[in-house]
């Protein structure tokens, strides 16, 4: 969280997000500055806020109204234990969104793990076939997807194939 505050104030050490901004720069295909675009995010972003989604509320104590977009980087590849988890976890998210509204997924394909501070965590690893099937279960639409074969050799971090998608939920809670 505090990473993320410290990006919307414009902090020296914020995390650069300049590639996601370049990134949508490239789908839609316009020639819009891409830091216009990321100032012009940073000016929408109404909260910044825990997320538990085991609790009935995931953002107790503060009620959110439901919103438009919901950004997941990487998020249910590390917290899901097996694919019926990830599903829940989809489902709880999915209640946090309007009808119609957008969550953008970033994640990995075929990973097993990563490495921080010499400790190995869990990645769930799924193929691009069980996430289209978890997201038309949970009322999503595949809007967009994206994905990438990795050309990284580092060794603190397995996966296959990393993915950006779009997913548009068309039903309601």
């Amino acid at each position: 969280m505090k990473d993320t505050e410290n990006w919307l104030q414009g902090g020296e050490i914020a995390l650069d997000w300049s590639h996601a901004a370049r990134m949508m720069e490239e789908l839609q295909g316009t020639s819009a500055d891409w830091k216009e675009m990321e100032k012009d995010l940073k000016s929408r972003v109404r909260y910044v806020s825990k997320c538990i989604l085991e609790n009935e509320n995931p953002t107790d104590p503060i009620v959110l109204p439901k919103a438009d977009c919901l950004v997941n980087l990487y998020l249910l590849n590390t917290i899901s234990k097996d694919l019926d988890h990830y599903s829940r976890n989809v489902k709880k998210m999915s209640t946090m969104l309007n009808k119609g509204a957008c969550m953008i997924i970033i994640g990995a394909f075929n990973a097993s793990y990563y490495i921080i501070n010499g400790k190995k965590h869990h990645i769930l690893s799924f193929s691009e076939t069980h996430l289209r099937k978890i997201l038309s279960d949970n009322g999503f639409r595949v809007a967009h997807m994206q994905v990438s074969e990795r050309t990284s050799s580092l060794k603190t971090v397995s996966f296959d194939h990393i993915f950006v998608l779009c997913a548009v939920k068309e039903s309601c809670d």
